[in-house]
């Protein structure tokens, strides 16, 4: 059995249960959907200040209901240590970390190594190091020596403990004094100090690196340098298996300079995936979280750096699985590392969406270090790193955002769940018949998912692209990576519009 922790924890639940491995849930929303999946859910009403709160003896601090909760399921699995898996969310939050270490392993970074991964310092410094270009970023201690000489515009304010651009500010006015280090509260984030990055145009993409040590360089779990352009496990072929399903690769997957997976030594690029932007989906912040699709293929001098990335991660800090990385590829086609994020992200269940898990991955990277845990163990010798279950090919995700006031009751809420499980999800749950949940505007109301696997879809997304082209829309029409972003952002939004008319409003 596993632990799956997280501000919003039904995607990485999904996904171990993909793994046919049990699982608990630790999460803010209870959603109908996570509360099916796992076989037990605890809820933390504010993620946002109590998990910083260190549990007492006389309260019940929801950390100390936490601890409480996992020895109780410690106890239910025959009192075998528990392990825990982060979503995101954890990282920001070193306390919760160490009462999850109290009942097994934690399979992530110790909360020590956590700030380091998430400091300004150590991006700059794996940046230089592997070949990554990073924006000037300024943290907040450092304001005092740059103060008057940002220009506006050009720099955004991002808290220090962020996640799914919750906070992001771009600078439009004069730049903030070196008295205003904290961002204003968030309604979901809160009061919090906060840094200075450049903003670095281009496309958002999300790296999914798993970093597995040198126990598997080259063998079962990992895609070698060597192999063939777009090579990798079988259900993990995003647009190169598309290609190869049509007969007709034209256009539609990598080029002999690009590949969608790559292996070295210590690391692998399971998969690249590209975040939605602002003109894609309406959101309520401009850099939140909107969604993202994939996998995309990148070129290959971009892959090696990102190889490097993930082999510096292991040789310096030891790190083990599941790493995310966001970077922009700007129009010159220099890739910028932005920031770190040693959990599941949200991009990863794109990925898991096309057959390509990443939590088996994971879980084979930690092995070795799963002591006292027979039943996990016994299981994982039983999951491959490259599932093979479905035939790969591309998934797209997209949050839909409360444009006003929303209220879910029962009724609506029956609604949302008799619809498709594989295009709607985070269903949320009313408590009872007679007390609605109030979704303010811009609160996230659940997600919706697409996908594209098979030839039929395949030869559906160009037949779209010939009638964009005939109605004179070229740019809608363009066959190749644009044609398929084009026709899954086209499915994300007619399922979009079902579920905000199933609730009574509209964008």
């Amino acid at each position: 059995m596993l632990c799956a922790v997280g501000f919003s924890a039904r995607s990485l639940v999904q996904s171990i249960r993909r793994a046919n491995i049990d699982v608990v849930a630790i999460d803010h929303f209870c959603d109908q959907d996570l509360c099916a999946l796992a076989d037990d859910v605890f809820r933390i009403p504010s993620w946002c200040t109590s998990p910083c709160s260190a549990p007492t003896r006389t309260g019940n601090s929801p950390l100390l209901e936490v601890d409480r909760q996992m020895a109780a399921w410690v106890a239910k699995n025959e009192n075998q240590p528990l392990p825990s898996v982060a979503a995101g969310g954890v990282e920001n939050f070193p306390a919760l970390v160490e009462v999850l270490q109290r009942h097994g392993p934690f399979l992530g970074p110790p909360p020590e190594l956590m700030r380091d991964l998430r400091s300004v310092e150590t991006w700059k410094i794996l940046a230089a190091e592997s070949g990554l270009r990073f924006p000037t970023t300024v943290a907040s201690h450092e304001w005092d020596r740059i103060e008057g000489r940002l220009q506006a515009g050009r720099w955004l304010l991002k808290p220090e403990n962020g996640a799914g651009g919750l906070g992001i500010q771009l600078l439009t006015g004069p730049a903030p004094s070196v008295t205003e280090r904290r961002l204003p509260c968030d309604d979901r984030m809160g009061d919090q100090p906060a840094f200075l990055q450049e903003f670095i145009p281009g496309r958002p993409l999300g790296v999914v690196l798993i970093v597995h040590g040198p126990s598997q360089g080259g063998g079962k779990g990992t895609v070698p340098a060597a192999t063939a352009v777009g090579a990798a496990p079988e259900g993990c072929g995003g647009l190169r298996s598309l290609a190869t399903d049509s007969g007709d690769s034209s256009g539609s997957g990598p080029t002999d300079g690009e590949a969608v997976q790559a292996g070295s030594p210590y690391s692998t690029v399971l998969g690249v995936t590209e975040s939605w932007a602002a003109a894609d989906w309406p959101g309520p912040r401009p850099f939140i979280y909107r969604g993202s699709w994939g996998p995309i293929p990148l070129p290959r001098n971009a892959m090696d750096r990102l190889l490097r990335l993930g082999d510096l991660l292991y040789q310096r800090f030891g790190v083990l699985g599941m790493m995310g990385a966001d970077v922009v590829l700007d129009p010159a086609g220099d890739m910028w590392l932005l920031e770190l994020n040693p959990r599941w992200t949200a991009g990863m269940e794109v990925l898991s969406d096309t057959g390509c898990n990443p939590v088996p991955w994971h879980l084979a990277a930690w092995a070795p270090r799963l002591v006292g845990c027979d039943s996990l163990a016994s299981r994982l010798r039983h999951v491959p790193p490259s599932p093979t279950s479905t035939p790969g090919g591309l998934a797209a995700k997209a949050v839909v955002y409360a444009p006003a006031q929303v209220h879910v009751d029962q009724n609506a809420a029956a609604g949302l769940a008799a619809l498709p499980g594989d295009q709607v999800c985070d269903l949320p749950r009313p408590l009872s018949a007679g007390h609605p949940i109030t979704f303010d505007a811009g609160h996230p109301l659940c997600t919706v998912k697409a996908t594209i696997r098979t030839t039929e879809d395949l030869v559906g997304s160009r037949r779209g692209a010939a009638a964009d082209r005939s109605a004179g829309n070229p740019q809608d029409g363009m066959v190749g990576l644009d044609g398929f972003r084009a026709r899954i952002l086209q499915r994300l939004r007619t399922t979009a519009a079902q579920v905000l008319q199933l609730l009574g409003t509209t964008v």
